[in-house]
Order: C-alpha cells, then structure tokens, then sequence
C-alpha cells in the first residue's frame, strides 16, 4: 500500500537514514576533535638547541644555552649548604630541570650526598619561555664532575630532553 503525500516513502526513509548517519559521523568527529584537544601537548615544551663549550679547564664551569619554546616558569629548586652553591631541583622527573652527563656519569641539579645525586647544584642565570641559561654550583670540578669536549650529555628543561655532545 502507498500512501497519497506526494513522496516515496522509501525515499523518504533513505534520506533520514542519511541524515542520521551524517549526524552520528558529525558527532564522532567532534568527539574526536574534543579528545584530541584535550590530550593536546601544544604547550609542550621543545629543546630546538643545546649550547655546551667545554672550557679548558676542569675546574670553571661551562654556561649552558638552551633555546626552544614552551619553558614555562622557572622552577624553584631549594639552596644546598651541604653540596656548596647552586641549587638542587628535585630527584623526580616531574621537577623537570637537570643535567646528565652521560659519558662520565655524574648529573647536576638531582639530589645532594644524602640522596642519590652528584651534589652538583645549577644556578639559573636566565630564564624564559624560549631561552634558560645556566651554569652549574661550586661542586662542578670535583670527584671527576666536569665536562669535557666530545662528552655526551643530557639537559631537561620543562620536562623535554635534549641528548648532545659537548664542543
């Protein structure tokens, strides 16, 4: 039996199938879109560049330039008498902030001689969105904490890691 509208209700099924469909693909694509935005990383941050020149002498500390984008604030690390100068910024990845020297074995800015650390503090000289720059706490150069040219090492900033060889 057909009934006298003037349209084929086939037709007329089809197309609100149609339209369901584009609804239910319109609605998966936002929902999509949402999950996407929210485990976004566009504020991550990016190490572009790593500047480490090893000085001549194993006792000055080297400054160190980082530049990239996505730094955040700096973070507060607390002051160490125990380990001399500079300060300690926390053994957990979530402080964010340290140096590893690879090649030698000894790292800087993560923990003091009662935690597992090298008691290197870091001394931030500048800090920026784009740029930090830092050198490293008055234990630098002793018990074989120095970099030398060739090394590879390790800086984390704002939770990215940047791998590199001192020049």
């Amino acid at each position: 039996m057909r009934l006298l509208t003037g349209r084929d209700p086939d037709a007329s099924l089809a197309a609100s199938w149609r339209t369901l469909a584009v609804a239910g693909l319109a609605m998966l694509g936002l929902i999509c879109v949402v999950a996407l935005v929210a485990g976004s990383t566009a504020n991550a941050a990016v190490i572009k560049k790593v500047k480490l020149k090893a000085p001549k002498s194993t006792t000055k500390p080297p400054t160190v330039t980082v530049t990239g984008s996505g730094f955040e604030s700096e973070p507060r690390g607390y002051p160490t008498k125990e380990c001399g100068d500079g300060e300690v910024f926390g053994l957990k990845a979530e402080e964010h902030f340290w140096f590893n020297d690879i090649s030698s074995g000894w790292n800087a800015g993560m923990g003091t001689s009662a935690e597992p650390g090298s008691c290197v503090g870091l001394i931030v000289k500048k800090w920026t969105s784009t740029k930090v720059v830092f050198t490293f706490g008055s234990e630098y150069g002793s018990a074989g904490w120095y970099v030398e040219d060739g090394e590879e090492f390790q800086v984390a900033v704002a939770g990215a890691i940047w791998t590199g060889h001192a020049t």
